[in-house]
């Protein structure tokens, strides 16, 4: 948790540098306060109460009514709870910026993690939200042509404002090479590793993963007599460089993807990436030019792997400069920072509110 708190943090720390005061309603309890020392000004406002769930959201707006009344704008992360956002927006009468990483419609049909999500409830969620926020912010423009192509009228309201990647901390660095293999992320049946672990079962490749995840236990006693693979948990995003700059290959083998954060670290540091053909991922890779494909299959991987490693060290260079200038170009934090102010700014100057 710290790690992607690191992470998700980094915009919002540079909005305090750049002026703007910044707040996070949670839904945590008192020990969501043990993070305040970390987020450099950053204000903290939870269930202090330790009231249920249920209880909690009906009383949320007269318990942060302070922070809601000063605020200029409210901005969602994901679209989960995004309707307590929209509720809290038409109370206060705030701008609402919906922004979301993927689309939760998307993952409730696609991903065993959302089984439990009435599908029809989000949807009409859903709808509501995108219909009532004033700007709706996606990563990609697959989801935004999505949405638009399901609701045309959405369509001034859709701004892309991708992932961003702290290229100064992602870069490459010149290390001694430990691992062949190194795989980073969640492990859930949505991000494939088993299939990425089959593919190398048997090989002399050095494989290094690091992640937790309800997965983990069942991999572990499948493959953890393997003595090429070594195994690591979820670490802070500042140490994932070093293990990074120490492997030669980074593997995302995903069933789905939104605009995996992972994926464009691993090319800022210049790695080799091979992901898996889908959605997300082959919105960044062009396959032999910044990066390489495969199908999400134990075979084709092992396929994939082995064509990589009888490369030319010259082809591969090629790829590794191409990734990091795609990266540098596209996803620098100083360049998502001048969108999201731009984008906050032109909504704050018409004056709409809910």
């Amino acid at each position: 948790m710290s790690g992607i708190l690191e992470r998700e943090i980094q915009l919002y720390i540079e909005l305090l540098n750049q002026g703007w005061s910044v707040s996070f309603l949670t839904y945590g309890g008192k020990a969501d306060l043990d993070f305040k020392k970390n987020l450099k000004g950053i204000q903290i406002h939870c269930n202090y109460y330790g009231l249920s769930p249920k209880w909690y959201e009906s009383l949320i707006f007269l318990i942060h009514r302070r922070v809601l009344k000063r605020c200029h704008l409210i901005k969602t992360n994901q679209m989960h709870g995004a309707e307590i956002a929209l509720k809290a927006a038409k109370k206060f009468k705030k701008p609402l910026l919906n922004r979301m990483g993927y689309l939760l419609t998307d993952a409730v049909e696609k991903l065993p993690e959302f089984q439990n999500f009435d599908l029809d409830k989000i949807n009409k969620m859903q709808s509501d939200v995108f219909n009532k926020a004033n700007k709706i912010i996606v990563t990609t423009q697959l989801i935004l042509n999505r949405i638009k192509s399901n609701d045309n009228s959405l369509a001034k309201k859709l701004s892309i404002i991708p992932n961003f990647v702290n290229i100064k901390l992602f870069s490459p660095k010149n290390m001694n090479q430990k691992y062949d293999i190194i795989f980073i992320g969640r492990i859930s049946e949505q991000k494939n590793l088993d299939s990425l672990l089959k593919a190398v079962k048997g090989s002399k490749f050095k494989i290094l993963v690091i992640g937790n995840g309800i997965l983990k236990e069942k991999l572990l006693n499948e493959y953890g007599s393997d003595t090429n693979i070594k195994w690591l948990d979820a670490i802070p995003n500042y140490e994932i460089p070093m293990y990074m700059n120490q492997s030669k290959l980074f593997i995302l083998p995903s069933f789905y993807e939104g605009h995996p954060k992972i994926l464009i670290e691993a090319m800022s540091c210049g790695m080799v990436v091979l992901a898996s053909n889908v959605e997300g991922n082959n919105e960044i890779i062009q396959d032999g030019i910044n990066g390489f494909l495969c199908e999400p299959s134990a075979k084709n991987i092992e396929k994939r792997i082995n064509e990589i490693f009888i490369s030319s060290e010259g082809q591969l260079n090629k790829i590794k400069i191409s990734a990091r200038e795609y990266v540098a170009k596209r996803f620098s934090l100083k360049k998502i920072i001048d969108l999201e102010i731009k984008l906050y700014e032109s909504v704050l100057n018409e004056s709409i509110t809910l």
